[in-house]
């Protein structure tokens, strides 16, 4: 069963049809559109940090080269999915 999505004033769907309609945004409008497109980014990258340092307190105690080379991997992965 499919439910009809609802059009509230502080929706996602109203606030981008009205940004579409050429209608003006609110400050608070716009605080809540952001926070609602960028939440999943937000997730992204806490749980990219977290990974992080997942994988250096599982080598950290095989020494400073093991912990040196997560820091150097985990920056480049970093990069590579930042860039692609």
């Amino acid at each position: 069963m499919t439910y009809p999505l609802t059009r509230t004033k502080h929706s996602k769907d109203f606030l981008l049809e009205q940004i579409r309609n050429g209608g003006g945004l609110s400050t608070g409008q716009q605080v809540k559109l952001s926070l609602l497109l960028g939440y999943p980014a937000i997730l992204a990258q806490l749980s990219s940090v977290m990974m992080q340092y997942i994988d250096t307190s599982m080598v950290g105690h095989l020494g400073s080269a093991a912990g040196a080379s997560i820091g150097l991997v985990s920056t480049c992965i970093w990069l590579m999915c930042g860039i692609g």
